[in-house]
């Protein structure tokens, strides 16, 4: 784009159209270079031989059956990686982990309607959240946690994927929880999964040991906030499971 006879309020416009944050206060050369920034961050324009291509690639992407392919996975960071180079969605990984989980690593299932967490091993009833860290895979998103259900742990999963690790195929954390400790973590760094303090009162311990209460509760951590920092100390690897 040239941006010669572009006056700063229309530079200002583009930057409201490209949804560009942080631009009311710039100059005009620093407003052209977020400009094109994020111009060159979008991927370029398809002919109709690509766009034919890749909706050639989609469909047979649509009949890859998922159930299988994620079972030939060596490793649970490996089926991670499999729901992301594969795009599988938001919907269905958790699924897909959660499966791969209990097989692998010799979990049975649970009933939910005995609200007992979702697998058991060993006499112990464990609850399981696994998070891509969304479209930036940072921000990690664990949802729906009951501390009235009777589950001894929470076992949630986290993978990260950045510039510095990509060549390592990104990095996951699994990190298992007492649930004593993570009441403690939605108290002091969580919320409601639904709602907001002033609709159902702040969030307490013996609010969540309730058995009548229905709320559902998330964390929401980022890597090295604080809340991931209390998260590091309940890390565990792969053959601990």
């Amino acid at each position: 784009m040239n941006f010669l006879n572009i006056t700063i309020v229309e530079l200002k416009q583009i930057c409201r159209a490209h949804k560009i944050k942080g631009f009311t206060k710039k100059t005009k050369e620093q407003l052209i270079k977020m400009i094109e920034q994020r111009e060159a961050s979008m991927p370029p324009p398809m002919d109709k031989s690509e766009r034919v291509k890749r909706l050639k690639e989609h469909l047979s992407a649509s009949r890859i059956d998922h159930e299988y392919g994620i079972m030939q996975a060596p490793t649970f960071k490996d089926a991670h990686v499999y729901c992301i180079v594969n795009k599988i969605s938001g919907q269905k990984y958790g699924g897909l982990l959660e499966m791969y989980f209990r097989m692998k690593f010799g979990y049975q299932k649970n009933n939910a309607k005995d609200c007992t967490g979702d697998c058991s091993k060993d006499g112990k009833n464990s609850e399981i959240k696994v998070s891509l860290g969304g479209g930036k895979h940072l921000k990690f998103n664990y949802v729906q946690i009951r501390p009235n259900h009777d589950c001894d742990f929470y076992i949630l999963t986290a993978f990260s994927l950045t510039d510095e690790n990509v060549e390592e195929e990104g990095e996951l954390y699994i990190f298992r929880v007492p649930k004593e400790e993570v009441k403690k973590l939605v108290v002091a760094y969580g919320g409601y999964a639904h709602g907001t303090n002033k609709e159902h009162g702040a969030i307490t311990i013996s609010k969540m040991e309730n058995e009548n209460n229905n709320c559902e509760y998330a964390l929401r951590p980022v890597i090295n906030s604080e809340c991931w920092e209390q998260l590091m100390q309940y890390r565990i690897t792969e053959s601990s499971l």
